[in-house]
């Protein structure tokens, strides 16, 4: 920029605005007469108001154009309105402020900047609640779903007494108990890959989902009736201690606790 500035005054070269028409024609782009512009100013055209372009000048200074951002498509605009002298140095624009564009560009800088607009308040609003706000909401919560509560108790109609009571289920028939262990032995097996051996509590699980009503003594009295009968073979477990379900085996003296059943 300092080998294209000029302080001097103005001289000949510099033609009055109502000569540069001829050059740049009102409204048309420098582009259009052949002043080349910088390839950066198309990006500015999004300037509003061309006047705003005086501030970036200093007064007495001769510059090209291009070097100031958004100025080559507005030099015809200043130029018309007497605010800027400018003439061809090869293929770059000169330019300078006229003495109206030194008092304009004064009136600009002395102008208060125009009011900023507020802020909004989106810092405020993504502040963490306060405890006695979180407690506020909470307590509304509460309120409302108390008073939810309230409205469907009100519409609903009356409850109807409980159900009675199954009545007691009646002894399971020793054969059929015996016969229904043996079947679910063997479908425990094949099913888990147990490798043969089941445990006890296994098949007491699947009695009571099947719905057999038997108790957990008349399993266990069904289970060693199969065993003298030679149908089955209870075995014992190596490490009592560590099975997940003591109880449900069967314990019995001299023998341990017999908490595996094999079909024979």
């Amino acid at each position: 920029m300092a080998a294209e500035a000029n302080t001097a005054p103005a001289g000949p070269g510099w033609p009055p605005v109502a000569g540069l028409r001829a050059a740049v024609a009102p409204g048309a782009s420098p582009l259009s007469q052949g002043i080349d512009a910088s390839p950066g100013d198309a990006y500015d055209r999004r300037v509003a108001d061309p006047a705003s372009l005086l501030t970036r000048l200093e007064p007495g200074v001769e510059l090209a154009a291009g070097k100031v951002r958004g100025l080559g498509p507005a030099v015809a605009a200043l130029v018309e309105a007497g605010w800027l002298e400018a003439r061809k140095d090869g293929r770059a624009v000169m330019v300078r402020l006229t003495a109206a564009g030194e008092a304009e560009r004064a009136r600009q800088a002395a102008a208060p900047p125009p009011p900023k607009a507020p802020k909004a308040r989106a810092a405020a609003a993504g502040k963490p609640p306060t405890p006695a706000a979180r407690l506020a909401a909470l307590e509304a919560t509460v309120a409302a779903l108390a008073a939810r509560l309230a409205a469907l108790e009100a519409a609903a109609p009356h409850a109807s007494p409980a159900p009675a009571p199954p009545p007691a289920a009646a002894p399971a028939d020793p054969i059929a108990l015996r016969s229904t262990i043996v079947a679910v032995i063997g479908e425990l097996d094949a099913g888990g890959r147990l490798g043969g051996l089941v445990p006890i509590p296994d098949v007491r699980t699947e009695l009571r989902r099947r719905g057999v009503g038997a108790s957990d003594a008349e399993v266990t009295t069904a289970l060693e009736e199969l065993e003298r009968s030679w149908a089955i073979d209870l075995s014992a477990a190596q490490s009592p201690t560590a099975v997940r379900d003591r109880a449900a085996g069967i314990d019995r003296a001299g023998r341990g606790l017999l908490y595996y059943v094999a079909r024979r």
